[in-house]
């Protein structure tokens, strides 16, 4: 029997609907000219015979469509020797120039970051770099353009680096130009928001290749510790506002392992090693770990150069005795008042010098005697209150005032005969409510001082410098602190006189009204005075 044959459409089909037969047409039809593209680049790379650079100007000429659009040859490409790796990373890297989120978006949702990982670790020279630069610039992303599965398969990409260069690390160093890229690229990831950074802290692979590198920072070559430096102050880019997250063992050893770079003697490495300690120490348990390590010791040192190293050692010393003060008589065991000093002396360090002089007297009778025991010092406070710029006379003004209020009576006498007296005089017309409060508070005690002491040398220096005439007009102030300070002054220290001067000026005033009196009662009497 002949065997059936089929011509057009066979009865088995007669019951399709034409919504499924135009569906297959129309994959037919996709499926056609996806391969007429992918031919026609073919026939451009290979009859042709063009370079890459050839073929890239022909995307701009939109001779050849964008790369991506047909990203199942890069995928090919991918997957390819050597040659054909490099081409589809040069394919890549122009793309993402040209439209960065949108390659980048095909990139992380057609999986193709576990492929550039193979790549980016098995290759070495311009393979490398191109892969690098594409895994680099996947970190630049925001992080609310690419969907939450597609961030996590790029830092799974990330962690399956770190895990491969710690491991190879363990047998040989061998890994080392891998690091630089791999840690900047973490650190942009990380330093996006704090569930970065932690994320990130909890990878066990990138905590230990971090501390295996810091504790043997001898055998690593600059660019790898900068970049493992900067990686940790992404790290700890988000202590200040939420400082408790950052007391756990991993935080803790790992800025025990940062410490000993400060002993390095290359100054960018220095410089970011002191820049991340600034970013980390906003946490008691952190702060402590800087103290028994010798770390504040050596940020003192540190301080009295002339450089950014200077500038971040002060502003990490200011953190400390800000928010605990507990360390602020060790710091000043080590050296703090030569550092005041020589802040003071310098003007690119003046400011810093001010803030953490306002601190240290902030902290009680015994700091501020060891600081008001050095003349020179004393001398270059007054320069610095007397011809300094408002914010270096603000911080100097609440210094004083902390002095003045919590001082001993022998600081008192002197902050009275440097003649500091006429400045915090005039700083009573500040806009600024803080500064004028503090003038109040070093008023108030320096008077109290004045009356205990049984000398008005206070009083009527505050007079002759028109502090009276200010002190008067704060009656009327808007803040009510003000207003209630200056007039709890006035009326205890200078109202008493004021009742003086009326009295005497009654008694003037009745001996005058009797004697003129007595002139006109002789003149109604006819008796004339000649004078």
């Amino acid at each position: 029997m002949d065997a059936p044959t089929f011509s057009g459409h066979s009865e088995l089909y007669k019951g399709q609907s034409e919504t499924t037969s135009t569906a297959c047409v129309r994959r037919r039809r996709e499926r056609t000219c996806e391969l007429r593209k992918l031919k026609r680049e073919q026939l451009l790379l290979d009859r042709r015979k063009i370079d890459t650079e050839q073929f890239l100007a022909a995307v701009v000429d939109n001779e050849v469509p964008n790369p991506l659009v047909s990203i199942s040859r890069v995928q090919h490409l991918l997957r390819g020797d050597a040659h054909d790796r490099l081409e589809a990373c040069r394919l890549l890297s122009y793309a993402m120039k040209e439209n960065e989120q949108q390659s980048v978006h095909q990139l992380a949702e057609l999986h193709l970051l576990p492929i550039l990982t193979d790549v980016f670790l098995s290759s070495e020279g311009e393979l490398q770099q191109q892969t690098g630069w594409i895994l680099l610039n996947l970190a630049r992303i925001p992080e609310n353009f690419l969907s939450y599965n597609s961030q996590l398969d790029v830092l799974r990409s990330f962690f399956q680096l770190a895990t491969v260069c710690y491991e190879a690390m363990i047998v040989a160093d061998s890994m080392e130009t891998v690091l630089p890229q791999l840690f900047v690229s973490l650190g942009l990831f990380a330093g996006k928001h704090i569930g970065n950074a932690m994320y990130t802290l909890n990878c066990k692979s990138v905590t230990e290749l971090i501390l295996s590198i810091l504790h043997n920072y001898r055998k690593y070559t600059s660019q790898t510790l900068s970049s493992t430096v900067w990686l940790c102050t992404q790290l700890y880019r988000y202590a200040e506002t939420d400082s408790v997250m950052y007391e756990s063992e991993v935080h803790i050893s790992l800025l025990q392992a940062l410490v000993l770079l400060l002993e390095v003697n290359e100054k960018s490495i220095l410089t970011d090693t002191v820049l991340c300690l600034m970013n980390a120490v906003w946490s008691e348990q952190l702060v402590q770990v800087t103290y028994i390590s010798g770390a504040l010791k050596r940020l003192l040192e540190l301080s009295l150069e002339e450089n950014d190293v200077s500038t971040y050692a002060l502003h990490t010393i200011s953190n400390v005795i800000e928010n605990y003060g507990r360390y602020t008589d060790a710091l000043i065991n080590y050296g703090l008042i030569d550092v005041i000093y020589a802040s003071l002396l310098s003007s690119n360090r003046c400011d810093d010098g001010c803030h953490i002089l306002a601190c240290v007297c902030a902290e009680g009778k015994e700091q501020i005697s060891k600081v008001f025991s050095r003349d020179e010092l004393i001398d270059r406070i007054y320069d610095v209150f007397t011809t300094a710029s408002f914010d270096k006379r603000k911080e100097i003004c609440a210094a004083l005032s902390s002095a003045s209020e919590m001082g001993s009576p022998t600081v008192r006498e002197k902050i009275v005969q440097r003649g500091f007296l006429s400045t915090f005089c005039s700083m009573l017309d500040s806009s600024d409510i803080n500064t004028v409060i503090c003038v109040l508070i070093a008023l108030d005690a320096l008077l109290e001082f004045s009356e205990v002491s049984g000398v008005d040398t206070v009083r009527e220096t505050i007079e002759s410098c028109q502090g009276l005439e200010r002190l008067l007009l704060l009656h009327d102030h808007e803040n009510i602190d003000i207003m209630v300070k200056s007039q709890e002054i006035y009326d205890r220290y200078f109202a008493p006189y004021e009742n003086d001067y009326r009295e005497d000026f009654a008694d003037v005033k009745s001996t005058m009204d009797d004697l003129l009196n007595i002139v006109e009662s002789t003149h109604d009497e006819g008796n004339v005075w000649n004078f």
